[in-house]
């Protein structure tokens, strides 16, 4: 019986052998072999977008046993995922089901937050100070992540020097100088602004094929966005037929195509 076997099995790796051998002598042609890396390459991607979820890594300093929430942001709320408690090494896992690529927080007791942007198959590695998040904070694994923290990291800059030009006047309110100080501080409240508005046509123009151009757009800088769909159509547009290409299903770009289609209605009615 076994010498049955093994000859059969014998038998199956020779047919395998058989029908592997004109595909390897076909593709390892002069001239075939990148095309044969090519068909590797995109198998292996496929089967990545394919994992229907990602996984976020976290390791930081200053903080042990605080519970750290992950949220989806959906189009009209926002939607709790999944919780763990940092341990005592620091460290953090979180794993999340996704079909497409979506907007995350990362939420921390201390009501600070971190904007992501993670996609199906992606696994990012995040680390930090839970002290001074912003300005610590290391990421890898998420390219759409990677991009916004760079963004936020230069916004909070601009935060800063907003939130001192602020403690500037609260601290001279009522001296006899106050009305110059106010002068100077709303002409470094203007330069602030202009720098980012700056920054953020500069990250748009940059990264026109990436999701996280519709959070620059929607980003409120102090009261509302810096950039406006009604003064920046233009940037909305780019951002829109940039994005048409790559994920014209995406729910965030469907919505954002929504917004462009009807301020063009409403632009095509007030030329009637």
């Amino acid at each position: 019986m076994k010498s049955k076997q093994s000859k059969n099995n014998r038998i199956t790796q020779r047919s395998i052998k058989e029908l592997l051998l004109p595909l390897v002598r076909l593709f390892f042609r002069p001239g075939v072999p990148m095309i044969f890396l090519a068909f590797l390459a995109i198998s292996c991607s496929n089967s990545k977008q394919d994992s229907g979820s990602f996984t976020v890594l976290g390791k930081f300093a200053n903080c042990t046993g605080e519970k750290i929430r992950i949220e989806e942001m959906g189009i009209n709320a926002i939607i709790p995922l999944d919780s763990a408690n940092i341990d005592q090494a620091g460290e953090i896992r979180l794993s999340c089901k996704a079909d497409q690529a979506g907007f995350y927080l990362l939420r921390f007791p201390d009501k600070k937050k971190i904007i992501l942007l993670l996609d199906k198959g992606e696994n990012l590695e995040i680390s930090g100070d839970c002290q001074n998040l912003s300005a610590n904070l290391v990421m890898k694994g998420s390219p759409g992540s990677m991009l916004l923290a760079d963004f936020f990291r230069e916004t909070n800059r601009n935060r800063k020097t907003i939130d001192s030009l602020k403690m500037l006047l609260k601290g001279h309110e009522g001296s006899p100088d106050f009305l110059k100080i106010s002068g100077d501080a709303d002409a470094g409240f203007q330069k602030i602004t202009e720098d980012q508005r700056k920054l953020e046509l500069e990250f748009i123009h940059k990264n026109p094929n990436s999701l996280a151009c519709l959070i620059v757009l929607n980003f409120s800088f102090g009261p509302q966005p810096i950039l406006d769909i009604d003064h920046d159509f233009d940037v909305y547009q780019r951002v829109d037929s940039a994005l048409q290409r790559i994920c014209p299903q995406n729910k965030h770009l469907v919505y954002h195509h929504k917004r462009v289609e009807e301020k063009k209605r409403q632009e095509s009615v007030k030329k009637l």
